[in-house]
């Protein structure tokens, strides 16, 4: 597998709100971007501790087949608010985050969103995308990890008997416009391309020259992981 990742603050913020993961354990790929809500004084920890908690639950899950989405959330969710508790100065309500991530599995593919931002899957039979298209009426509200947090805000995907091919995540700092599912896909797909055809070295001065030059004052956080057979990285 091929990956990377590159995070940059956004102009105008005293600290970067934008935290992620990628990360291969015990045999498993795991992808994971948070967006530390600006309202909020500590999101950026909130953030950074999602995806902590992420990969601490891959660690500990025995048997990924079998577990259900109410109980993988609530494992993250739970580390998540002990992890924040064990510190001791940060409240709670004051470190919502949104989350998005994925656990790629021989058997499966684990996807799932709450929040702003997109995450494109592609396998070898379909591509799928999780993204906040805020087209009804809660649209000026974000859906976070928080302390009220509520299952029911969560997109959740399982993708079986299919290969994977590679994943293109984004927090809502790298905004694509016109905000819709096919342009999303088709700028995903193009980027994924450019993965596979150039070096790691290359890829990540091209993604960090790029990122920076992205129009737009907030954080701004991507996430690529491919299948690429003639480089392993993991």
């Amino acid at each position: 597998m091929k990956y990377g990742a590159y995070s940059e603050k956004g102009a105008y913020h005293k600290r970067n709100q934008d935290s992620f993961i990628i990360k291969k354990v015990r045999g498993i790929y795991v992808a994971g971007i948070s967006d530390g809500l600006g309202s909020k004084k500590y999101s950026h920890v909130g953030s950074k501790l999602l995806c902590k908690s992420l990969l601490d639950t891959v660690y500990k899950v025995d048997d990924f087949e079998k577990i259900s989405k109410e109980k993988l959330i609530e494992l993250i969710f739970q580390n998540w608010l002990k992890k924040i508790k064990n510190l001791k100065k940060y409240p709670i309500e004051e470190c919502s985050a949104t989350f998005l991530f994925a656990i790629i599995l021989k058997e499966k593919i684990i996807v799932s969103r709450i929040g702003d931002g997109f995450i494109s899957i592609f396998t070898d039979k379909n591509s799928y995308l999780l993204n906040d298209n805020k087209n009804d009426s809660f649209s000026n509200i974000t859906m976070a990890f928080s302390k009220n947090f509520n299952i029911d805000n969560i997109e959740y995907l399982e993708i079986k008997n299919e290969k994977f091919n590679g994943l293109i995540a984004c927090t809502d700092g790298i905004e694509i416009s016109p905000n819709e599912n096919n342009v999303i896909l088709r700028f995903s797909k193009e980027l994924l391309e450019e993965c596979k055809n150039n070096t790691k070295n290359k890829l990540d001065k091209e993604t960090k020259k790029w990122i920076k030059e992205w129009p737009s004052s907030d954080d701004k956080t991507l996430v690529y992981l491919l299948d690429d057979k003639e480089e392993e990285n993991g």
